[in-house]
């Protein structure tokens, strides 16, 4: 289900451009690596790549009007004060991502816990082949949520990519909800988000970039269920276990398959991380 045949090493994404749609500097970017054209945005995110394109890519300066705005308004002594909603408002509207990379690490830890928070804890059923655009289960197959499921709808949420449009005929709910859910976010936040694997045992989570080096463990906010900050020797991030940080290439209702591998640690029967 998640096989992993290379492995690229990140800094932070370019999620400013991505989040505001200007994709001309990937599009510049491939056109003097090849000529190639980018499929779409998502692709373009990739391009703050170091092993491809290690030095070609400037992060664009702060937006400091927003930034300032933002703090003034949620975070004036670096805890958030505003609401949940208003925080749901930033990050929808891409705010929150073209600013995510000049928040101090702490600000980024305090926001993501407000969203996180917000997200359903668990879901019970999951809609398999529902009718397409999100307009509902229909006739579609019904099956149990599972990890992978849980941890695909935060990544659609958090991160999000048009580039899988599958999901968009795939719901869930819980057992107190009237209505089904769609995978597809409408409005994702495009912040650092990605799919988890472990394999002992084996178990799919979210993961969240709030650090510069994808490299540090500590960079990394893993949350799940009704743990928003996932930690080695909690039940869901066992000793002895291989934690891979993954880049999806295809997703489905009941899965994803991946040919980007951030970054892999190993925690050993110890507790003690490092890179594998």
């Amino acid at each position: 289900m998640h096989p992993s045949n290379s492995n690229v090493s990140l800094n932070h994404l370019m999620t400013a451009g991505v989040a505001a749609g200007t994709v001309g500097l990937g599009v510049l970017l491939l056109s003097r690596l090849g000529e190639a054209k980018p499929p779409d945005d998502y692709l373009a995110q990739l391009f703050r790549s170091e092993s491809m394109c290690s030095g070609l890519i400037t992060v664009l300066p702060p937006a400091d009007v927003e930034l300032a705005r933002f703090r003034a308004e949620c975070m004036p002594s670096g805890l958030v004060i505003c609401s949940p909603a208003r925080i749901v408002e930033y990050a929808e509207s891409k705010l929150l991502s073209r600013i995510w990379w000049h928040l101090t690490r702490d600000e980024r830890f305090a926001v993501s816990t407000v969203l996180i928070d917000l997200i359903p804890q668990y879901f019970d059923h999951v809609c398999y082949e529902g009718i397409p655009g999100c307009v509902g289960c229909g006739t579609g197959r019904l099956e149990t949520g599972w990890c992978v499921n849980n941890a695909i709808m935060r990544w659609a949420v958090f991160s999000g990519s048009p580039l899988f449009p599958s999901l968009a005929s795939c719901y869930y709910k819980r057992k107190t909800d009237a209505e089904w859910n769609c995978f597809l976010y409408a409005a994702p936040y495009n912040l650092p988000c990605y799919l988890v694997s472990m394999d002992n045992p084996r178990h799919s989570i979210a993961g969240l970039q709030i650090g510069d080096d994808v490299r540090e463990f500590s960079s990394w906010r893993f949350f799940q269920y009704d743990n928003n900050d996932i930690k080695p020797g909690d039940w869901q991030m066992k000793y002895d276990c291989n934690v891979e940080i993954h880049i999806p290439d295809h997703i489905e209702c009941g899965g994803y398959w991946t040919v980007l591998r951030i970054v892999e640690f190993y925690i050993d029967e110890d507790g003690v991380v490092s890179v594998a």
